[in-house]
């Protein structure tokens, strides 16, 4: 751990052969800033000592390299619990990208996984925008798959994967971020969706569906392609008043998701019970949609808020996850 050194001797072997800047080693394919973000004994002086030399001269380092897995330095400094905030600060400073996607989802799987409540509450001021529906390549899982699994899974399996049980905090936190950048893509997707609607010509909302496409696929939204292709149709056959109607729709359930309790979504780990007491977290969300939303705002359906409320006025699931209000993605659109 002799900091000093291991920066000599790193400049002294990246200034002879500026390529081992961005060299990767067999096993898991990591670069030395790789290496360094993932390692949890790293003081964060070393860090930005070594990230600015490697960003200057012969020797640029490419901040989006990515390891066997396709993780780059910036998921694997959140991945390492241990790790400092500032080494994701540093890299983001050096413009380095939130939005990959590796084997195992994208920044929101890594979150939901690993980032202890300081790594959570840094995210949310990023304004993050990646897919929040992002079903990961090795499990099929959603980033709230992946956290609910952290609240219900038993030690054993936590410990195999190096994961710990999320505290009250930590699951609030979470919800928290995961909703915001839920939000942020419904935004962006009713803006568009009010746009296109907005074309009073066959011809124009035509064009306007080609770009909408191609900004679904952009954005990893394969599964709402069906609304532009059901509106492409209904255009082309001459049916406007009907594609009108399906756009407003489909705008209306965006609305709904943003009025919703992350806590109501089903997911592929329910209905196993929480291991851990977790009331407080669901009334803490439901405290700020009520505060938001008022009666309009769809609880969990813990604490005061829900209280006395029919599923039909957005009460939510008064009997757990699972159920037809929270899970069925036919009526309302879930994961």
């Amino acid at each position: 751990h002799d900091w000093n050194r291991i920066l000599e001797v790193l400049k002294m072997l990246v200034g002879l052969q500026p390529w081992l800047a961005n060299a990767k080693c067999r096993r898991a394919g990591h670069t030395i800033l790789m290496r360094i973000a993932a390692h949890s004994c790293t003081k964060p002086e070393f860090f930005k000592s070594v990230l600015d030399f490697l960003l200057e001269g012969r020797s640029v380092v490419d901040l989006e390299s990515a390891d066997k897995w396709g993780c780059t330095a910036a998921v694997l400094a959140i991945e390492s619990r241990s790790s400092s905030v500032e080494y994701l600060r540093l890299l983001i400073q050096a413009r380095a990208s939130l939005t990959s996607v590796h084997d195992y989802g994208n920044i929101l799987h890594s979150a939901a996984q690993y980032a202890s409540i300081e790594m959570l509450e840094f995210l949310r001021t990023r304004d993050i925008v990646v897919d929040w529906k992002l079903q990961s390549r090795k499990r099929g899982w959603t980033a709230w798959d992946e956290f609910r699994w952290r609240m219900t899974g038993d030690d054993i399996q936590l410990l195999e994967y190096g994961n710990t049980r999320p505290s009250v905090a930590e699951a609030h936190t979470f919800a928290l971020l995961y909703s915001e950048v839920r939000d942020r893509c419904l935004q962006q997707e009713h803006d568009f969706l009010e746009a296109v609607a907005g074309c009073s010509r066959g011809g124009e909302m035509v064009g306007n569906l080609e770009i909408l496409r191609d900004w679904y696929e952009e954005m990893g939204c394969e599964a709402d392609l069906g609304t532009v292709i059901v509106v492409e149709n209904q255009i082309r056959n001459g049916m406007l008043d009907a594609a009108h109607e399906t756009l407003v729709d489909k705008m209306a359930d965006c609305r709904l998701h943003m009025r919703r309790s992350p806590w109501m979504y089903g997911s592929v780990i329910d209905p196993d019970e929480d291991k851990e007491d977790y009331q407080d977290a669901y009334k803490q969300f439901d405290d700020l949609l009520f505060e938001k939303f008022g009666t309009e705002a769809h609880f969990f359906g813990v604490g005061k808020p829900s209280e006395g409320r029919s599923e039909e006025e957005g009460g939510g699931m008064e009997e757990g996850r699972g159920g037809e209000e929270g899970g069925n993605e036919e009526q309302e659109g879930g994961l």
